[in-house]
């Protein structure tokens, strides 16, 4: 069994700009589990243990969702937690994609790969970039307002140009994330 997720990478210019933002954030010492540099990244939908027999098959899924879609740009932008602000558990970056071609091809990939017997996700989907999570409350209040200080801050634009099916391999250090396959948007197979 794998354990995978399909996701967007990012470009090293806005993985630099969060790195700055994450040094900043961690200067509060809150209790945060903050995402190394290289394993940040977009989740379009995380798999959860998979057979490497299935690996082909979600491949194709990944193309057939996304066969007709043109590369296209996202703006990165402002800071958020989940569940709010109060309750901090999940430090992330707002998604904005002005054609919602993230969205369409998140609810491709949904109908298709339930039929693989890939479980859907219960919450609706809501673009986005997990760059903490908070471990305990200490110091959550600091941890709060430095994140409404950043709350409007453009991070970066992407263009967005492929899907990648990763492997995530847990580590004491932290997961190790390596590539499966990458699907170019827009290409007719």
């Amino acid at each position: 069994m794998i354990r995978s997720f399909i996701a967007i990478e990012l470009s090293d210019k806005t993985k630099n700009n969060l790195k700055k933002i994450i040094a900043e954030l961690s200067e509060v010492k809150a209790d945060v589990k903050w995402v190394s540099t290289v394993n940040l990244h977009i989740t379009l939908k995380f798999l959860g243990n998979i057979k490497e027999d299935d690996i082909l098959n979600i491949s194709t899924i990944i193309k057939e969702s996304s066969s007709d879609i043109e590369p296209f740009n996202l703006h990165i932008e402002g800071l958020g937690a989940f569940p709010d602000l109060k309750r901090p558990k999940i430090v992330f970056v707002n998604i904005n994609d002005d054609k919602n071609s993230l969205f369409t091809i998140y609810e491709r990939l949904e109908e298709k790969l339930s039929h693989l017997g890939i479980k859907r996700e219960s919450r609706k989907y809501k673009p986005h970039l997990t760059i903490g999570r908070v471990r305990y409350s200490k110091y959550i209040d600091k941890l709060a307002n430095s994140i409404e200080i950043h709350k409007n801050d453009f991070i970066g634009d992407e263009q967005i140009e492929s899907i990648v099916l990763m492997t995530s391999e847990l580590l004491p250090k932290g997961p190790k994330y390596s590539k499966l396959d990458t699907i170019n948007l827009g290409k007719i197979f």
